[in-house]
């Protein structure tokens, strides 16, 4: 009977040790990604040049460049923004990606062009750009992984503002909601304005990711287990 417990003892341990180990080591992550095709950029106004601008940040730590790239990269993931179009691409593109951290940390990615006129005359503006998102995660245990991509254009009159339209977003949150690339969507919004009223244009893309492992949970189960398994072989 005293071995029969034993060996029970040592089973429930071992499972223990089982399901610890595969909590503190789940593969954990969330990516998500945007990209606006800027060759296909249309704005019915005539003479604009839109500026470009990128932002990036991981976990707190931000990159806001003169350029047209901004990244931050760490072992664990990145936030990656790219607004240079004058390669053979010509895209706005986004990036944030996190996996299997410490604790908990996220990643954002930012890129988009913005433009501005003063009407001399009442008239109507229609600004549209071509887009694709892509999302893409898992979490395992007790670990949670959340993603989120999206594309969004914005109109203001005398800076306030009037209007947005939020193209198709995708979600991933603790299960794959969406995975892998949205087929091409076309981001297209249209507003009338009055004479001597000053329009911002703005068109661009987010992309935001963040998991979250709790290992100091896990390792307290795994300590529990290898104590328990200890235990045994004292006894024996």
């Amino acid at each position: 009977m005293k071995q029969m417990k034993l060996t029970i003892i040592a089973l429930f341990s071992a499972l223990l040790v089982v399901c610890a180990s595969s909590s503190a080591f789940a593969a954990t992550y969330g990516q998500a990604a945007a990209v606006m095709y800027y060759d296909t950029l249309s704005i019915s106004f005539d003479g604009l040049t839109p500026a470009l601008t990128a932002y990036a940040d991981y976990n707190g730590t931000e990159d806001t460049p003169a350029g047209t790239e901004a990244l931050v990269e760490t072992d664990n993931g990145w936030g990656w923004a790219e607004v240079d179009v004058t390669d053979s691409e010509k895209d706005l593109y986004a990036d944030a990606y996190v996996d299997s951290p410490a604790s908990y940390e996220y990643a954002y990615a930012n890129a988009e062009l913005s433009a501005s006129f003063t009407a001399e005359e009442a008239g109507s503006v229609t600004v549209s750009i071509d887009y694709y998102l892509y999302i893409d995660g898992t979490s395992e245990a007790a670990s949670s992984a959340w993603a989120y991509a999206e594309a969004l254009a914005y109109l203001s009159i005398n800076d306030e503002e009037v209007t947005d339209i939020f193209g198709d977003d995708v979600i991933f949150y603790n299960g794959i909601s969406y995975e892998g690339d949205t087929p091409v969507y076309t981001l297209t919004l249209t507003y009338k304005y009055d004479a001597n009223e000053t329009v911002n244009i703005l068109a661009g893309v987010s992309a935001y990711a963040e998991a979250a492992v709790p290992v100091p949970g896990a390792g307290l189960l795994l300590s529990a287990g290898l104590i328990a398994l200890a235990g045994i072989r004292r006894k024996n």
